[in-house]
């Protein structure tokens, strides 16, 4: 591995970057297990799983109550780890020396020589970068409070492509809470790419922070008009966002199962998961234009390519496949 890359900001990488890691993942995709158990009898998975023998991810995810719980995108990382043949050590607060009044930094002092990678988070902005700033090892950001989720970007990213949306000329439009991190990782990322345009529909003290904008494309509205502003719009994706209480936020809406013939027929539906049923109820998931499980599923592809990118070993894996 030469130097140490952390994945902190969307903002970081820009599209010749997502390309390589976009095209990686679609060589690692059989291998994750998404879709079907890898093939053993493919000498490649054995070669990969050789290349990460011994390899251990930190998963490390901090926060009171459920601020920092997770399904997907720990789940999702311990898995792409495990498939590519690493091992896992799954870090909480609880049961930890934290509880005897140890700090934060050095527990992760203690742990940057345990393992090869990290991946954290934390209910607190900034509080990743300042772990990265103590490790010698790399760090992924795996959500800071409201700031940032780039790795969620990047899935979001590959699932769009995957979709057969093209990210020049997007029109996409992010609906609920619009001051979590995960609609800031999309904008930042989104705007390494030409002619998107953005439209916010917010519930009442969730909007976008102005400093959050994608200035040249972005418009919003209240979600009062919202089957009115998405046909006005007609974007290629809606993209429902969670109302994050677990992180200080405040509202709610409740989008019936009426309106799901009265919205854009062209749009595709992406969420970031979970969904609450008084949000969305289940029948939104039934739709066709629902694509929120195949787009948690890119996760672990995704992310196996990001773990190989960031260990340094992306080369190793493409040779296998030339």
């Amino acid at each position: 591995m030469n130097g140490k890359e952390d994945v902190l900001s969307a903002a970081d990488f820009d599209r010749k970057y997502l390309e390589r890691l976009f095209g990686l993942a679609d060589k690692l995709e059989p291998y994750s297990g998404t879709r079907t158990p890898p093939d053993t009898s493919d000498p490649r998975y054995h070669e990969i799983r050789k290349i990460f023998a011994g390899h251990q991810l930190c998963s490390a995810f901090f926060g009171e109550g459920n601020s920092s719980a997770s399904t997907r995108t720990k789940r999702s990382f311990e898995l792409a780890m495990k498939r590519l043949g690493g091992g896992v050590i799954s870090f909480s607060e609880k049961g930890s020396s934290i509880e005897k009044g140890e700090s934060k930094e050095r527990t992760f002092r203690n742990l940057d020589s345990y393992c090869d990678l990290f991946i954290i988070r934390d209910r607190e902005e900034g509080s990743v970068a300042q772990a990265a700033s103590v490790l010698k090892k790399p760090v992924i950001n795996g959500g800071d409070g409201n700031n940032e989720h780039p790795t969620q970007w990047f899935l979001d990213a590959y699932s769009m492509q995957k979709f057969g949306l093209e990210l020049d000329g997007l029109k996409i439009a992010f609906v609920g809470d619009l001051k979590g991190r995960v609609v800031n990782s999309n904008i930042k990322g989104l705007s390494h790419y030409r002619g998107v345009q953005v439209m916010g529909l917010y519930i009442p003290g969730c909007e976008l922070p102005a400093d959050r904008w994608l200035k040249s494309s972005y418009q919003e509205a209240s979600m009062q008009n919202y089957v009115e502003a998405l046909n006005d719009f007609n974007p290629d994706v809606i993209y429902w966002c969670r109302v994050q209480k677990n992180l200080g936020n405040e509202g709610e809406y409740s989008i019936s199962p009426g309106d799901i013939e009265k919205l854009p027929k062209k749009a595709v539906w992406m969420h970031p998961q979970p969904i609450p049923d008084k949000e969305l109820p289940p029948e939104f998931d039934m739709d066709r234009r629902a694509l929120w499980f195949k787009q948690a599923s890119y996760g672990v592809p995704v992310r196996m390519a990001l773990i190989a990118n960031v260990l340094g070993y992306a080369d190793n894996v493409e040779w296998l496949f030339k």
